[in-house]
């Protein structure tokens, strides 16, 4: 490569639309920025996934509560639809210390919707192992949150293990050693012998000498 045609310098120059505008970026500022959105891509990902997690295990553990303990039971003597509300709120007010965010009437409101013949075949293990299995995704959740970098670089190996066949790399990352330049010319060069002048030489016409 070194001292060859190949040696050629090419000037690179990336044009990008940033922020509305054209702009000239380094290949380096060009992959820090893409690493960037992904990295919030991710973000956004998680924290929505862990949304939907802690939204179920809310509900299952007030699930849990007004059935377990019968809260249902305090509404049978209410004669208004608040009175019945009023009376869910009272009867899960004393388990708020397990409640995972605060009770809404819209909560109160599927609580009710629960069917009796649902209440009837309440599995308390299966539900509590559903909430054992949901505390662990979000624990899990969370640590990927907390180490982004770790979770993204995690992502992009991923990637490579599941299609890196199908797109073999043509490019080799190598060094170059340390070359003497006259040394590799005169590798190049064929010098010549004039038997009628005597001379010999690259420059001189006539039989090879090597």
């Amino acid at each position: 490569y070194a001292y060859t045609d190949c040696e050629v310098s090419i000037s690179l120059n990336l044009l990008v639309i940033r922020d509305g505008r054209p702009a000239e970026l380094t290949v380096t500022e060009v992959l820090s920025e893409l690493t960037r959105q992904l990295q919030e891509r991710i973000k956004a990902e998680l924290e929505h996934d862990l949304g939907k997690l802690e939204d179920r295990q809310h509900y299952l553990t007030l699930e849990q509560i007004f059935i377990e303990n019968r809260v249902y039971k305090q509404i049978e003597s209410a004669k208004t639809a608040d009175a019945v509300k009023q009376a869910v709120h009272d009867g899960m007010a004393p388990f708020a210390h397990l409640f995972v965010r605060e009770l809404t009437d819209e909560d109160v409101d599927r609580l009710l919707e629960i069917r009796i013949r649902r209440i009837s075949a309440y599995d308390i293990a299966k539900n509590r192992k559903d909430l054992d299995d949901i505390v662990r995704a979000i624990k899990a959740t969370r640590a990927k949150l907390k180490r982004l970098t770790a979770t993204t670089i995690g992502y992009l190996e991923e990637l490579i293990e599941r299609h890196g066949g199908r797109y073999p790399r043509r490019t080799e990352i190598t060094t170059f050693e340390t070359v003497d330049k006259r040394a590799v010319a005169r590798q190049h060069l064929k010098v010549s012998y004039d038997p009628k002048t005597g001379f010999f030489g690259h420059a001189v016409r006539g039989s090879d000498f090597q």
